[in-house]
């Protein structure tokens, strides 16, 4: 199962790549904050409705084990991402100011064992990789500033010490930046 979804998640990035090079979306760069974190990303066109977006962000989540604290980590993400309706936008003359659209994408998340801080004695993280297929809106609500609104339903497998433990995510996704 993890090789399928690998496969198809490395395929879609190398159909993305491979688009022809004529655009409506443009090459972007900024910080997003969120409920759950923040984060710096890179968009970068490769075809007049699709991206490659590259993330770097602190994520906060609330476990368990560590009672109400919440716990801060980093994560890596790539993704290919479809602008579907941006070229009836643009046809329309709504905004497309930093790919103000509808998305479709594969988002592969990367959480490294080494950067997590452990909060609990004895208690130690592994790494994993999530695949995360999305849905999302992204619009100007101000002069450079963008909201994203979206969510995704995707697997997420851990290797090392805790392989045992591979799960379903679901992941709502609401992002304020520039």
């Amino acid at each position: 199962m993890r090789k399928i979804l690998l496969i198809i998640f490395f395929l879609g990035i190398y159909s993305f790549v491979n688009s022809q090079n004529t655009t409506a979306v443009i090459n972007a760069a900024g910080l997003q904050a969120g409920f759950l974190g923040g984060w710096l990303y890179n968009e970068v066109s490769v075809s007049n409705d699709k991206t490659i977006r590259a993330e770097l962000g602190i994520n906060m989540w609330f476990y368990e084990t560590f009672g109400d604290q919440p716990y801060f980590y980093p994560s890596l993400s790539v993704e290919p991402r479809w602008y579907y309706n941006i070229l009836k936008r643009e046809k329309k003359n709504k905004s497309i100011n930093k790919n103000s659209a509808d998305f479709i994408s594969i988002k592969g998340i990367f959480v490294p064992e080494f950067a997590h801080v452990p909060i609990k004695a004895g208690y130690s993280f592994s790494n994993s990789l999530a695949i995360v297929p999305y849905w999302g809106i992204r619009r100007e609500i101000a002069k450079n500033i963008f909201a994203e609104l979206g969510l995704g339903v995707g697997y997420e497998f851990h290797f090392g010490k805790y392989a045992s433990e591979d799960n379903l995510l679901i992941l709502p996704h609401f992002r304020i930046g520039m």
